[in-house]
């Protein structure tokens, strides 16, 4: 995701706001196995003065868009579990997390 409005052969790595990662399951065709998701830290719940809010939020909704037949696996930080939460994943076991359609 970036706020760039043009010109994306060129991207401006500095108005980047958040990426993801995602990867076909192995032997399990109804599941993405979502790698990774990171937002800039300008744009996290704990800055002070966010610009951009939900953009986390946003990325998952976009993936879930994209993949409307596929269910999401995730390993969060226990840090983060709670986004996961309030984004439809469930607990599997420990840290991982799954959103199911």
């Amino acid at each position: 995701m970036t706020t760039q409005t043009d010109r994306f052969e060129h991207i401006d790595y500095s108005k980047v706001i958040g990426i993801a990662e995602i990867w076909n399951c192995p032997g399990i065709s109804d599941f993405l196995d979502l790698r990774y998701l990171q937002v800039c830290p300008s744009t996290n719940h704990d800055a002070i003065n966010r610009k951009y809010k939900n953009v986390g939020t946003a990325i998952l909704n976009a993936i879930k868009s994209l993949y409307p037949l596929r269910n999401l696996y995730v390993i969060a930080d226990k840090n983060v579990k709670d986004f996961y939460t309030k984004n439809g994943f469930k607990v599997l076991r420990g840290n991982q997390m799954i959103y199911k359609k």
